[in-house]
């Protein structure tokens, strides 16, 4: 009967950069034919800086996968072992990490054709401050995160979703995500260390950088933006001219009129007092008969209360406040009556102030029409094409200037490239000495190690190309370890 275990027991010190995977196909005891997978999974295996750059495989899930139903795997931090007779399902947890990594996979491996098939990886990323700076994932990643979530999931018509921290990538943005995650280690398997590609990486993880990484990278981050806003002069440059006709256009318009929120409200205000001010001026008569009017005016009704209010306070002394409410109405209804004359006065416009006011909303409802739809809006375009327009009218000064502030980035970055390359030889050395003399206590005297750096373009690590090189037996010439 087909078995599978799991064991855990602490690592020992290992090579792997992050997560080392082996398959040994032979191990054979008492019981019968039993193969072993090994998973080294300890973040902590050394006592050096290198474990803050490593990640940790801490969860698989495998659904409706080969001969899994369902099962989920939770590793410890150390050396997991998973054991079981041939046929248990060894190899097909290691299928479904290639494929939750970025392998192909087919309707043929789900166990249920009617189910969907769902792989998932969970990798603790708290100790790998380098792999949470990799390019690739600033996407996924926040400053907080110290976990990346690898979704992936095909249902019965063949369809596939791969997800990253719950966004969506295509299989090449997985795979390459993948290699900087596991490197798996097997019969027939092409491993990282035959990828020139990798070999920056490798050495990178025993390089004691201290601050000069962080410090190039600072003027790195810097100069990409300089080259960036180059390429967009350049780009602006090919249409310079129709890009300012239409600016000059589109910023002379928007000059025409304030675009100050309270300015417009104002001027709406005043519109609806044009348009409206014949109404306007019966309602403010009629209110004016009503406090001044001949025959029964308010006024002459207030001032006809006084007489009687007199007598009120010389009988009672108590009712003599009264009088000053009284007063109070007069006062307010005089005070009303002036300001609904003077109210009155401001209904009269001239025909020619009229058509300004009347024109100037129309510019302004042509401007959110074009631009906004509200004056917010419009207000933000104006600034961008006004920056864009002052860009364009000064792009030789500008180009100018970049590109000066390129040249002194440039050479701060060399410097600082320099400093991170006397360390990685430094380190390449050490490397060189001690690989060979492990190989010849292994009985191979004549194997030569090496390593040559080139410098190549700057990218967010320097200016280095590094490649190891190997000469497997006496007399024969270094050879890149890739093509051996």
């Amino acid at each position: 009967m087909s078995f599978l275990r799991r064991i855990v027991i602490p690592a020992p010190c290992m090579s792997s950069p992050n997560v080392l995977i082996g398959d040994l196909n032979h191990g054979v005891n008492s019981s019968g034919n039993h193969n072993i997978i090994l998973l080294f999974l300890d973040p902590h295996f050394r006592g050096d800086d290198i474990s803050n750059r490593l990640s940790m495989l801490s969860q698989l899930t495998i659904q409706n996968f080969g001969l899994i139903n369902k099962i989920s795997l939770e590793f410890d931090e150390h050396l997991n072992i998973l054991t079981g007779e041939t046929g248990a399902g060894k190899s097909i947890i290691i299928d479904a990490l290639r494929i939750v990594l970025g392998d192909r996979i087919s309707s043929s491996s789900l166990r249920d054709p009617q189910a969907s098939c769902i792989l998932e990886a969970v990798f603790d990323l708290s100790q790998n401050k380098d792999l949470k700076k990799l390019e690739i994932l600033q996407d996924f990643l926040s400053q907080e995160d110290s976990q990346l979530i690898i979704n992936r999931t095909l249902d019965p018509s063949g369809r596939s979703k791969i997800k990253i921290n719950g966004l969506n990538v295509t299989v090449g943005q997985l795979s390459e995500v993948g290699n900087h995650l596991i490197d798996f280690h097997g019969a027939h398997d092409h491993q990282m260390l035959l990828s020139a590609d990798s070999h920056l990486g490798m050495l990178d993880r025993l390089v004691s950088f201290e601050n000069i990484l962080d410090e190039y990278q600072a003027i790195f981050v810097k100069y990409q933006e300089i080259d960036k806003k180059l390429a967009q002069l350049k780009e602006l440059a090919q249409s310079r001219d129709r890009e300012l006709d239409l600016l000059t256009h589109q910023v002379k318009e928007l000059e025409q009129v304030s675009l100050d929120e309270a300015k417009y409200e104002e001027l709406i205000q005043e519109q609806t007092k044009i348009n409206n001010a014949e109404r306007l001026y019966v309602h403010v008569n009629s209110l004016l008969a009503i406090l001044e009017g001949d025959g029964e005016a308010l006024s002459e009704r207030i001032r006809g209360a006084f007489p009687p209010m007199r007598n009120l306070n010389q009988i009672d002394e108590k009712t003599v406040h009264l009088m000053d409410y009284l007063n109070q109405i007069q006062d307010n209804s005089s005070q009303l009556a002036n300001e609904l004359q003077d109210y009155a006065q401001s209904l009269s416009f001239e025909p020619e102030e009229a058509r300004k006011i009347n024109d100037l909303c129309d510019s302004y409802d042509n401007i959110k029409r074009k631009y906004g739809p509200t004056l917010a809006e419009a207000k933000i375009f104006y600034t961008q094409a006004k920056e864009k327009y002052d860009l364009l009218l000064n792009l030789e000064h500008n180009d100018s200037q970049l590109r000066k502030d390129k040249d002194e980035l440039e050479k701060k970055l060399k410097q600082a490239a320099a400093k991170i390359t006397k360390e990685r030889k430094k380190t390449a050395t050490t490397l060189k000495t001690t690989i060979e003399k492990e190989l010849s206590e292994l009985g191979m005297p004549h194997v030569k190690f090496d390593f040559r750096t080139e410098p190549g373009a700057f990218t967010h690590h320097g200016q280095d190309h590094v490649t190891f090189f190997i000469s497997p037996n006496a007399g024969e010439s270094l050879k890149p370890l890739a093509e051996i």
